[in-house]
């Protein structure tokens, strides 16, 4: 089933001022105790619904709803429930900021144990704008929660707005690869988890995935402010991937800006 509690631990549940750790925050009633669960799979042995990691549906968007690049830039506050988009093409563009958070989601989703959700055009942020058709609708130019009747340019995919954000596209094709040729981002215990208590008052989380001879790191940093600095021997560590260039490696410590993460592998 999709996991309704990993979608709000992560994104929140309505972009309403409560969103979730993308954002550099706790959805109410969520803490490190419940993100760590979410990384594992949801089980119910650490307080979660699965009896298997496997039927837990991991996702951060659906046909349901505010897409998840809408659902960002209203939480920024970038815009509201009743602002109009004139230029959809530019709107669409998405701000150094937005992709930040954007890496931030996606990293935080292929590194969870589950099946994996990606809905149509989250690749690039996309956003649904309601458009003019030839029924009256007093809701033309607002963002759009409930697309569900519409068949008409809010709906449909525009391929110039992925092509215009490509770097997170990219972004996404690398996760797919990096998730499918490493099985413990897949195929995990609970018990293969360590999780890394952070040096700093960030809003962070950091955790080793141990089987046999491989370990994989995952490090996340939410907070909008505060550099998140994590303790560990980086001896044979290498960097599979990245959201920012500027995270530092040194004297066996993880330094990561705000809204970054990254994922090692031994």
């Amino acid at each position: 089933s999709w996991n309704d509690q990993f979608r709000n631990a992560f994104k929140g549940w309505h972009p309403d001022g409560n969103g979730g750790f993308i954002f550099g925050k706790w959805h109410p009633d969520y803490d490190f105790k419940k993100i760590q669960r979410m990384f594992m799979g949801s089980p119910r042995t650490h307080g979660g619904q699965y009896i298997d990691i496997a039927h837990s549906v991991n996702y951060l968007e659906s046909h349901d709803d505010y897409t998840l690049g809408d659902f960002i830039k209203i939480e920024m506050g970038l815009f509201n429930y009743n602002s109009r988009i004139e230029d959809i093409d530019k709107h669409s563009k998405l701000t150094n900021e937005e992709v930040s958070i954007h890496k931030l989601s996606a990293l935080a989703l292929f590194t969870s144990q589950g099946a994996i959700m990606v809905s149509q055009g989250q690749e690039w942020g996309r956003s649904k704008v309601i458009v003019p058709s030839q029924y009256p609708d007093v809701n033309v130019g607002k963002l759009d929660h409930n697309s569900y009747e519409k068949d008409n340019e809010t709906n449909w995919l525009n391929w110039d707005h992925r092509d215009a954000n490509s770097e997170l596209v990219d972004f996404y094709k690398s996760l797919i690869i990096i998730r499918k040729q490493n099985e413990l981002l897949r195929y995990a215990s609970p018990d293969n988890f360590k999780f890394l208590a952070t040096k700093t008052n960030s809003i962070s989380i950091g955790f080793v995935i141990s089987n046999g001879s491989e370990s994989i790191a995952v490090f996340l940093n939410s907070d909008q402010n505060e550099i998140a600095e994590f303790e560990m021997n980086l001896e044979e560590w290498s960097p599979l991937i990245y959201t920012q260039s500027n995270i530092q490696l040194i004297d066996s410590k993880v330094k990561l800006p705000p809204i970054s993460g990254i994922i090692l592998k031994k």
